[in-house]
């Protein structure tokens, strides 16, 4: 029995609004949501009888999302994503999910016709021989020139160039032994892959004419941006605003990975310390090692197994002072022996602009 009240939580705006037109087709009242954020904002998020949500969301994890949900209902939750492993299914299950499913990729493509079992037949007779061309599957063809008669050889139109015909085409394939349509299929994506890159998958292609053997299939990879981290090859770079107190204090700060938002994500992995030292500049980075993506070429080369995660700080400056904060300032100043602004020489000027230049390009 389907609900009568639904919650679709994905960023993939094709799919929600596919799923959402079919649910809707079935009676169900479908409200649909782009991100965690959006859901929570509602003024009743938890009125729904049941819940979609996604595992990569943005704001709040799908995960996370759904142990908030599960303090507050215990409406059926539903949890779809194309990663694929027992642990994700373990982790979802544990926090509260109802259900797990693969997400899945879906593409037309030429599958075997059912009516005539990929023999384009209609009554499973047998072919004949081409008469045009006597079997070969080729014609030859004469033109005059003036540099004389000229022979060439072109596929058989009778025939299309199999040297053989259906005296009675399949009325569902017309004598192709193949029909067009829709095919869906769960695909497992390694970790590390990068925009362009491609999944191979084999027999998972077109079925050939004349029910040939299948091809093969490529997924074309393409990585959506991130809120936070920006990709550099294997490593992943991010920016932390600083304010100027704790920049000239130090201080320490725990970020949430990138991996914090996979359900099979370890705990000792979900959060990392980084110590920001006193005296820090704006444009400084500090490196975490080992917390970038994982590297496809690790096993081949030998290479690390993970990249590394840059922070770069942007060190803010006040704007708004009152007066006892402006006066403080001034007795730094004055204590620090601060007489007023400095030329910079060449060579400090090209450092300053380099950091600048990795902040606004991160």
């Amino acid at each position: 029995m389907l609900p009568a009240t639904l919650a679709l939580v994905d960023d993939d705006t094709e799919y929600c609004e596919f799923l959402t037109q079919h649910l809707r087709s079935q009676g169900v009242d479908v409200t649909a949501y782009s991100d965690s954020s959006d859901l929570l904002a509602d003024d009743a998020p938890y009125r729904f009888d049941f819940y979609v949500l996604d595992l990569m969301l943005p704001g709040v994890a799908g995960t996370e999302l759904l142990r908030i949900i599960r303090k507050r209902s215990q409406a059926g939750v539903l949890i779809v994503s194309g990663r694929l492993g027992p642990e994700v299914f373990a982790e979802v299950i544990n926090a509260g999910a109802d259900m797990y499913l693969t997400k899945p990729v879906t593409f037309d493509t030429y599958v075997l016709c059912d009516a005539c079992n990929g023999s384009g037949s209609k009554d499973n007779r047998e072919p004949v021989t081409c008469t045009r061309c006597q079997g070969r599957g080729e014609i030859i063809v004469s033109q005059r020139s003036i540099l004389g008669e000229i022979r060439t050889s072109q596929p058989c139109p009778s025939c299309q160039g199999f040297g053989n015909i259906i005296p009675e085409p399949c009325p569902e394939c017309s004598g192709h032994g193949r029909i067009s349509q829709q095919r869906t299929i769960n695909v497992k994506i390694p970790g590390g892959v990068d925009t362009g890159n491609r999944v191979h998958l084999s027999g998972q292609g077109e079925i050939g004419p004349g029910a040939g053997p299948a091809g093969d299939l490529y997924v074309e990879i393409q990585v959506a941006p991130h809120d936070v981290f920006r990709r550099d090859h294997d490593n992943l770079e991010m920016v932390v605003k600083l304010p100027m107190s704790l920049a000239a204090l130090g201080t320490g700060l725990d970020i949430d990975t990138l991996e914090s938002e996979l359900a099979d994500c370890p705990p000792e992995r979900q959060k990392v310390h980084l110590a920001v030292p006193s005296g820090t500049q704006s444009g400084t980075r500090l490196i975490i090692k080992d917390h970038g993506v994982p590297s496809l070429r690790a096993n081949r080369r030998g290479e690390a197994p993970r990249g590394d995660l840059g922070v770069t700080m942007l060190v803010l400056t006040p704007t708004k002072l009152d007066d006892a904060q402006r006066e403080l300032l001034g007795q730094l100043a004055q204590l620090r022996g601060e007489a007023g602004p400095e030329v910079m020489t060449k060579h400090e000027e090209k450092d300053f602009f380099d950091r600048l230049k990795d902040v606004f390009t991160s």
